[in-house]
């Protein structure tokens, strides 16, 4: 094939998130302190995974990352973290009426390191 050159420039006009605008509104935050009990300075990153309700179609993901931060944090300290969850991150793509959709029931929060290490859950319904 030869020596072949990629060039990515930006678009000469702004581009934005396409669909419906509300589909970013935020519309939960998930807020949260984490420590360090640590004797030196150190970085952990909190991760927020969503559970869908049952309600959602078979085939869609019933557990999603919909959030996350690098924290660093001296010895002992803590910190307070909000991870916002917008419309988006509660729905998923109906391919019967092709509009995102919120479902119906009960979600899981799941807080923790990785998806091994969850430290603690809560619940919550949308209406």
């Amino acid at each position: 094939m030869g020596n072949k050159t990629i060039a990515a420039t930006p678009a000469e006009q702004e581009t934005a998130p396409g669909g419906n605008p509300a589909l970013w509104d935020t519309v939960f935050n998930a807020t949260f302190t984490t420590t360090n009990t640590g004797s030196v300075k150190g970085a952990q990153v909190p991760q927020l995974c969503v559970g869908f309700p049952s309600s959602t179609p078979s085939g869609t993901p019933k557990k999603q990352l919909r959030g996350f931060e690098k924290v660093t944090l001296a010895s002992n300290a803590t910190a307070k973290v909000s991870l916002p969850l917008m419309r988006r991150n509660l729905s998923y793509w109906d391919v019967v009426t092709q509009g995102w959709v919120i479902p119906a029931g009960e979600f899981t929060l799941s807080l923790g390191f990785s998806s091994g290490d969850f430290k603690t859950m809560t619940s919550l319904a949308v209406i």
